[in-house]
């Protein structure tokens, strides 16, 4: 009897802790949510379509130098030199300042770090690398900016290096968090996962309208290989 009840207590501590689990990454959906609302207009809709055509014309990550940097004449010495003493700049501000909101911190600092450029080669891989340390760090999941984003995604560097504005990489990156945590959030209650066209298929609905849906994270959906799923309670 008494293995028997330490069966039961090990079962209901792991029940215990997968629950927890589960309540903490609703928690941070419903938070990351609340975020979302201030990046779409009263419809629900943003004009994407202009700023994907835009991005067509504009490949590649607009990189002004800096002025701190022009003043080098180009000396590699010189140039390791500044960009370290950036690099420490927006490190500084980004462990200090308390009390911005996570996505708004870590969209800043990738956008400092991507124009700061401190590499040869790979700086938008590590740049990417960064944000998900700064995700678990957060105790966050890591994301994926997929190819299909991509045309945003330079946008956005031109839009801070112009204007200094966040908002469009506050916005890739919160979609990006939304799905990941839509992803586990199924996974861990046990789901049935199906594809999205089916999805809409019993809903009824257009294929369209329930993928711009899943774009904009409006519905719990997921990229799986490139191909949308959703997770469903049998």
């Amino acid at each position: 009897m008494s293995k028997m009840n330490d069966v039961i207590l090990l079962i209901s501590l792991v029940l215990i802790s997968l629950a927890g689990i589960i309540i903490f990454f609703v928690r941070i959906k419903h938070c990351c949510g609340r975020k979302l609302e201030r990046y779409y207009t009263q419809d629900g809709v943003e004009s994407d379509d202009a700023l994907e055509a835009e991005a067509r014309q504009y490949q590649q990550t607009y990189m002004a130098p800096a002025d701190e940097l022009a003043e080098t004449g180009g000396r590699a010495e010189a140039i390791t030199e500044v960009n370290e003493r950036r690099i420490e700049a927006i490190l500084i501000e980004y462990s200090s300042n308390l009390d911005m909101y996570f996505v708004d911190k870590i969209a800043k600092f990738h956008l400092d770090f991507e124009l700061i450029h401190p590499f040869n080669d790979g700086n938008g891989r590590i740049g990417r690398v960064l944000i998900n340390y700064q995700l678990k760090n957060s105790g966050l999941p890591s994301i994926i900016i997929r190819d299909k984003e991509k045309s945003n995604y330079y946008l956005a560097f031109k839009e801070y290096s112009h204007d200094k504005k966040t908002r469009l990489m506050e916005k890739i990156l919160a979609l990006a968090i939304m799905e990941s945590l839509h992803k586990r959030i199924a996974y861990l209650k046990g789901e049935t996962i199906i594809e999205l066209i089916e999805y809409a298929k019993r809903l009824g609905e257009s294929a369209p309208a329930i993928l711009n849906a899943a774009k904009r994270q409006t519905i719990p959906a997921f990229r799986e290989k490139g191909v949308w799923k959703i997770g469903k309670n049998d």
